[in-house]
Formats: structure tokens, C-alpha cells, sequence
């Protein structure tokens, strides 16, 4: 988990993302390689403080080079192009117990932990994040179970290969 929170602490702390006027959370996490690199893909949930208005968009880490990637970089316009649109998502209609969000949470932690620590996917982790993919795809939203799929099939179709 060290790794991961070192990550969302390098985020959080962008020019991308530490403005006044807005609070910032994680919302959903995502692995995914691209040109030789492995990133950490994070959807934002952006809120103002009077809870009126909320956003999605994507950041980028790159486990490999270990570096933030900013929003008017090209290297994170040509990945993000090809992602599920994120304007409306909602969380409503998923459904998780405690125990398996926290399961599947540090199941996912362990995941980044080991390829940060090996700047590979081995077979068998690769193994373990697909089956981390396909169970959170059970229990999140429609809307989020879109992005989940869009993930799970980047896998299916021979990323980090």
C-alpha cells in the first residue's frame, strides 16, 4: 500500500490537482501498459465544497518511470483518448459488503505494490488483477461497469504482454 498511497499523494499534489475550491478523491483505480510503460489510471471525482457540482476525469502515473503525467502532456491525450467516457458516472446500483471492498481493495494495493517494486506484470499477477477486474465489474454501478469491462478487455487482448 506504500506505493499506491505514494502515487495518490503525487497526484493529489499536480498542478493538475491542488487548486483551491474544489475537493479531490479517488474514485476508481486501474492499471494499464502502454509503449512499454505501466500506468496507474485513477478517476478523480472533483466536487466543489458545497457539493453542487461533480466531475470525473482521468490521471495518470507512470509506475515505470515513476512520474506523474500531466493532463496537457501528449502521452496522456493519446492514452486517455481511447478510454470510456466518464461525464456521467454514477455510483447508483452497485453493490459491495465491507469485507469484500476491503478484500478487493488491498488485493488491488498488493497488486501495485509488486508491480512497483518489479516494474513488470508477471503472469500470475497478471492472473490476480483480472480476477480483481472481473469482481469489481460484478459489483459497481452500470455506468461503472463499463469502464471496468474496457480494462478487464485491455487485459484480454494481451496488455502488459
Amino acid at each position: 500500500m506504500k506505493k499506491y498511497d505514494s502515487i495518490i499523494n503525487d497526484i493529489f499534489n499536480s498542478c493538475d490537482y491542488r487548486g483551491k475550491g474544489s475537493s479531490v478523491n479517488v474514485a476508481e483505480s486501474f492499471l494499464l501498459e502502454r509503449n512499454g510503460l505501466i500506468f496507474l489510471v485513477v478517476i478523480m471525482e472533483i466536487t466543489d465544497f458545497a457539493n453542487t457540482q461533480q466531475k470525473y476525469e482521468y490521471a495518470m502515473y507512470s509506475i515505470t518511470s515513476n512520474r506523474y503525467i500531466e493532463k496537457t502532456e501528449e502521452l496522456f491525450k493519446s492514452i486517455v483518448t481511447c478510454f470510456p467516457q466518464i461525464d456521467e458516472i454514477s455510483k447508483a446500483g452497485g453493490s459491495i459488503s465491507f469485507a469484500e471492498k476491503k478484500r478487493l481493495t488491498n488485493m488491488f494495493y498488493d497488486i501495485v505494490e509488486k508491480v512497483g517494486s518489479d516494474n513488470s506484470m508477471t503472469g500470475d499477477l497478471l492472473k490476480v488483477y483480472q480476477d480483481y477486474l472481473a469482481a469489481m465489474e460484478k459489483v459497481k454501478s452500470p455506468s461503472l461497469q463499463k469502464v471496468y469491462c474496457y480494462f478487464k478487455e485491455e487485459v484480454e487482448n494481451g496488455a502488459f504482454w
